[in-house]
């Protein structure tokens, strides 16, 4: 397996970092020098500082990301013969991913590309990919724009001149907002909140009490509250340095959230979101940890350096003392809470929603709130009433069967993230009949362990059957009898009902191999905005434009709970022109732009949506509606998740009675 998991780890160990100076160990630097006439060399230049490593571009089988050079193609340039490497270049065993391996050693690494121009007045556009390790830690792969220009012999490149890129292909559209704020009296339904924070919270606390009941967790509430009790002059300093210790668990976590979110930003987890290479990733790594709650592989820790280098800080007493105890923790506990953080960060972190300073989503840190609250509370609670501990159960077999319950979790989980990836590249590998199978067998798994008919390596004996198993059991049938009712035909959508706790978790049921449709329902939709105007022209109608994604769990819950229930189904269907613009969509354009909100460059269909989004409607978030007239103007105050039905159709209703 292509060992990421470690790019991972390290995105996860982030606040453990906060007393280093974040790190850049690999800069590069281009230029171009003229061979003949027509015939440049192109030169890439590696700066790698010591102790770090540069991979090759040849690396087989499956180990680290190799270097690589993307050139955005045209009839301007021809590419002749392959990229040479050279510099401090060594071949062999990788200790860190257990392969043989082509790397560059501290120094510059050069890449060298023969072209031929074939007009001079066009730029060359391309980035390169990299991935840099050290002997106990990975970057994460990072992508590197760079340009050519050949306006003059042996021209230096300007990384900044975006000049030459095409203009913004849809940058003769013009909206009229004049009617944006006509809200029809709505009650309410047009005003965009920020994504169920509340929720985003109950789901952090419950992932927190979740991983108290964990192996790695548990047995450390009674030995850290026996610690401050014992240690304490009196029950009164106890009390408070439980206190303090459970205060420091929660400035970690949040602090987590903060800095991942902080250092990323919005924009850059939502493209993360609907990556294929990161939720492939994302699916891989959950695998991992599912075989490790198992016990069919070793169990994942962070590097024993690490703990105890906090152990020993928190051997010095006082305030930074317990801190650091906390920090322990934090550490030791990473096997079981780490696949509970990065799921909860993965879905807090992505599709919009509340923000702080304009640039960092809210809802990580609300998460880690809750997550970390729910962990620090016992240790508060039990150190003021140490009497509780006798109350607390023994540790024993049960744990195992938390670590069974979430190794299933994990598996299910892994098969979003596989979902997702299979969806922004329309690959259809894992339609939506495959994904429910896969799900209703990960149910009737841990029913059939509940039950005592199966076991794994990390049971020491064989599950007994017990009360509660008997009726987790039977829960876990019922969720499968649930599950099948996804295989129901609607007359309506012509394809699969999706059951409705599985709307936006499951692929949209058009993304079927029995029923296959292209647009949610049946309807007939476009996916491109010039397209769906010129139909709303035509068929003199008004457009709802639908600003979606393929990983957007509540577009989702949108089409399959509000837009099919009558009433609001036929609007849809006969009074409006249904444009569907999907900001993750990850087919290539025919040519790449400067974007004109940041400069950056913009390479697929989805980042034209989304710049198309954020330009016209100051939006970021999906899914956004927005009723437009055939000419243009903006009939009403858009909406963007609107769960409640009977405002949704009024705010259909209100366009139509705005245009008329």
């Amino acid at each position: 397996m292509r060992t990421l998991i470690i790019t991972f780890l390290w995105i996860l160990a982030l606040p453990f970092y906060l007393l280093a100076q974040f790190e850049t160990p690999v800069t590069w630097s281009w230029e171009a020098s003229q061979i003949n006439e027509q015939e440049y060399e192109l030169v890439f230049k590696a700066n790698i500082q010591e102790g770090w490593t540069l991979y090759s571009q040849f690396i087989d089988g499956d180990g680290p990301i190799p270097t690589s050079f993307e050139y955005d193609l045209g009839e301007h340039f021809e590419i002749v013969g392959t990229t040479q490497e050279e510099g401090n270049r060594k071949e062999g065993f990788d200790e860190i991913f257990k392969i043989n391996v082509a790397k560059f050693l501290a120094g510059t690494a050069y890449f060298r590309q023969r072209i031929k121009i074939l007009n001079a007045d066009l730029p060359i556009v391309g980035y390169l990919t990299f991935m840099t390790c050290d002997d106990e830690q990975c970057l994460p792969p990072k992508d590197i724009d760079f340009s050519f220009s050949f306006s003059a012999v042996a021209q230096t490149v300007d990384t900044n001149n975006k000049s030459a890129l095409a203009s913004y292909p849809l940058a003769g559209i013009e909206i009229d907002h004049a009617n944006e704020q006509m809200d029809c009296d709505s009650n309410g339904a047009n005003d965009i909140q920020p994504t169920g924070l509340w929720w985003v919270f109950v789901l952090g606390f419950g992932g927190g009490l979740l991983a108290l009941l964990t192996p790695c967790v548990f047995p450390m509430v009674p030995l850290t509250v026996g610690y401050f009790t014992k240690t304490s002059n009196t029950k009164a300093e106890g009390i408070k340095n439980a206190i303090i210790y459970g205060l420091s668990i929660v400035v970690i976590y949040v602090a987590l959230g903060l800095l991942i979110t902080g250092i990323f930003g919005a924009d850059a987890l939502n493209l993360l979101s609907t990556n294929a290479a990161f939720n492939i990733f994302f699916a891989l790594l959950f695998i991992v940890f599912a075989l490790s709650f198992f016990g069919l592989i070793p169990e994942l820790t962070l590097p024993s350096s690490w703990s105890n280098a906090t152990d020993n800080l928190a051997s010095s007493g006082g305030l930074i003392g317990i801190f650091f105890m906390a920090f322990t923790l934090s550490l030791v506990s990473f096997s079981c809470t780490g696949p509970i953080i990065g799921t909860l960060l993965v879905e807090t972190a992505t599709g919009g929603g509340a923000t702080i300073f304009g640039r960092i989503p809210a809802g990580p840190l609300v998460g880690m709130f809750g997550f970390s609250l729910a962990l620090a509370l016992p240790f508060a609670l039990f150190a003021a009433f140490p009497t509780w501990l006798k109350s607390l159960p023994k540790s024993g077999g049960w744990m195992s069967d938390v670590k069974v319950t979430l190794g299933f979790v994990e598996l299910a989980l892994a098969l979003k993230f596989l979902s997702i990836a299979d969806l922004t590249q329309g690959w259809k590998i894992l339609p939506y009949e495959a994904f429910l199978v896969f799900w209703i067998l990960c149910a009737l798994g841990l029913a059939l362990y509940f039950f005592g008919v199966i076991k794994f390596p990390v049971n020491y004996t064989k599950p007994r059957m017990t009360l509660p198993k008997g009726v987790l059991a039977l829960a876990s049938l019922a969720l499968v009898a649930y599950l099948s009712l996804g295989f129901q035909y609607s007359e309506v959508s012509k394809t699969f009902v999706t059951p409705t706790l599985m709307s936006g978790i499951a692929p949209p049921a058009g993304h079927s191999y029995i029923y296959p449709n292209s647009c949610p329902l049946n309807f007939e939709c476009y996916k491109d905005f010039e397209s769906g105007l010129a139909a709303a022209k035509v068929q003199n109608k008004p457009i709802l434009l639908d600003f979606t994604g393929h990983g957007c769990v509540n577009c989702r819950k949108m089409e399959d709970n509000v837009w099919n229930k009558k009433g609001i189904y036929e609007l849809i269907r006969d009074e409006y022109v249904l444009v569907s613009l999907y900001v993750d969509e990850r087919k290539k354009l025919e040519q790449p732009y400067a974007s004109p909100i940041d400069g950056g460059i913009r390479r697929t269909v989805g980042d034209q949506w989304s710049d198309f989004q954020q330009l016209h409607f100051q939006q970021q978030s999906q899914p956004y509606y927005v009723l437009l007239s055939p000419d243009g103007k903006v009939l009403n105050k858009p909406v963007a998740y609107t769960p409640d039905e009977t405002q949704y159709e009024d705010f259909l209703k209100c366009g139509l009675a705005q245009l008329k």
